[in-house]
């Protein structure tokens, strides 16, 4: 007789439908988290694989080598990581983000300054390949699809299985001192002059911190944060923090309240940093995200910039329209909008050749992305957001950066040229090298839907 592990049959099932999408000639998609934005975590007209029932994790103690599959979120693994080995990778933000979603895409997190994207932290994947045969990719084996494992997203050509990453230390201690401003005390422009003068600093390695900037109508939020820091870092941080925030408001305090001001300082473990997820309860594995109500839809955008500081005509124009849509969303009964500013740079991400992985822009040094929130209503109302969307979009062009974050995608685009130009926004000068190894590698269009791809160099083939 022979017994089957769980993981056993779940990996066969991934195989068996493969094979059956070949057979049928329609195409498949995977997914975990269901955190895609525009609906990208879906597969219209396809077969969507869920693969959130795989939850294996071994951990090579004496080298830190964490292998996981791709069933996870991130409050999941962390938890995991936590409980067992006091490990930690570099991954995403928030708990109910699925692991494989963000490693494929690149990944940006809290740790970035530290440890680099979480993709350079991949050392191998297991994947379902367009045969539906079990493969693996690393350094040594499929070099090509392994390349593509890092940053390729939705472009990697088979359903990923697990990942093999390098993990590190869990931080003991998470320090965040925040500030938020009502919208009315008019603080924007002053927080993200403050924010742009200190990423220099604050992106090196030893620093271990990350900081970001948070704008909606109602309030705009300075935070900083600090991983595991004692002695001299502790030091420099409260230092830098304290100047950081007295820039904006000279008569700052550590704690208490200053012309409608509320600083504070919080002090946790890395878990208990991530558990304020509903994802994250019962030892990290309870909820799934299927289990969750979905009161958002969401449109969100990004550039990629080569500067700390944000063009400063182009941004107060963004913050007016920002105010003035505001009444629009009200009246509609609908949500909100937000802009981020996140560091992207930092001798971590820099240390990284621009083609050693498809992410090529490794030399910049910060993220503006917004999110477009509401709630479903009816056409007419889907229709007004659609509208604001592409306001948004032209906003961040003004930007002048070609440079786009897989992780946000943004609107998508018809038609083979404006497809090129929106993917290469995406890999630059490695998108001939991301649609070679895809067209080698699933050469029939099994995995994808197929207007969300980059187009094939080939033309004319079915």
């Amino acid at each position: 007789m022979i017994l089957y592990s769980p993981h056993y049959v779940i990996l066969l099932k991934v195989q068996s439908v493969v094979k059956c999408v070949v057979d049928a000639g329609v195409y498949t998609c995977a997914r975990c988290g269901s955190h895609g934005f525009e609906n990208d975590a879906c597969c219209d007209g396809g077969v969507l694989v869920d693969m959130s029932s795989l939850h294996s994790l071994s951990v090579r103690k004496s080298t830190k080598i964490v292998q996981f599959e791709s069933g996870y979120t991130h409050g999941q693994l962390y938890y995991m990581l936590s409980k067992g080995s006091k490990l930690v990778v570099p991954g995403g933000t928030e708990s109910y983000v699925g692991t494989a979603g963000l490693f494929l895409g690149c990944g940006r997190g809290l740790l970035t300054s530290l440890y680099g994207l979480a993709c350079d932290s991949v050392r191998a994947v297991e994947y379902v390949d367009e045969k539906g045969e079990l493969r693996n990719a690393s350094s040594e084996e499929n070099k090509d699809m392994y390349w593509l494992a890092k940053e390729g997203g939705g472009a990697f050509p088979g359903i990923v299985t697990s990942f093999t990453v390098q993990a590190y230390n869990e931080p003991d201690e998470v320090v965040v001192t925040s500030c938020r401003w009502s919208g009315k005390e008019g603080k924007e422009f002053e927080v993200i002059d403050a924010w742009s003068r200190v990423q220099s600093k604050f992106t090196k390695r030893r620093r271990k911190m990350f900081s970001h900037v948070k704008i909606t109508a109602e309030h705009t939020e300075l935070a900083v944060y600090c991983f595991g820091c004692h002695g001299e870092e502790m030091e420099f941080y409260e230092k830098e923090t304290r100047e950081l925030m007295m820039h904006v408001e000279p008569m700052w305090k550590r704690e208490g309240h200053l012309n409608g001001t509320k600083c504070s300082e919080t002090r946790q473990s890395w878990v208990n940093f991530h558990r304020s997820s509903v994802l994250v309860r019962n030892e990290g594995m309870t909820a799934m995200v299927r289990d969750t109500v979905k009161v958002h839809s969401t449109y969100t955008g990004a550039v990629v910039l080569d500067t700390w500081e944000l063009d400063d005509s182009e941004t107060r124009k963004m913050i007016h329209w920002l105010k003035q849509a505001e009444d629009v969303l009200h009246s509609n009964r609908l949500s909100h909008i937000t802009f981020f500013l996140y560091p992207l740079g930092g001798e971590a991400v820099q240390s990284v050749a621009p083609d050693a992985t498809a992410f090529p822009w490794r030399s910049s040094k910060s993220v503006l992305h917004y999110k477009l929130l509401w709630k479903p209503k009816n056409d007419e109302k889907e229709e007004l957001m659609k509208s604001m969307n592409d306001v948004l979009q032209g906003l961040l062009d003004k930007f002048q950066s070609a440079r786009t974050f897989y992780n946000y995608l943004g609107k998508h685009v018809e038609g083979e040229r404006e497809r090129v130009e929106w993917y290469r926004g995406h890999f630059g000068n490695n998108l001939e090298r991301v649609q070679r190894v895809r067209e080698q590698n699933d050469p029939t269009g099994v995995f994808g839907i197929p207007s969300r791809l980059p187009p094939r160099l080939t033309k004319n083939r079915t």
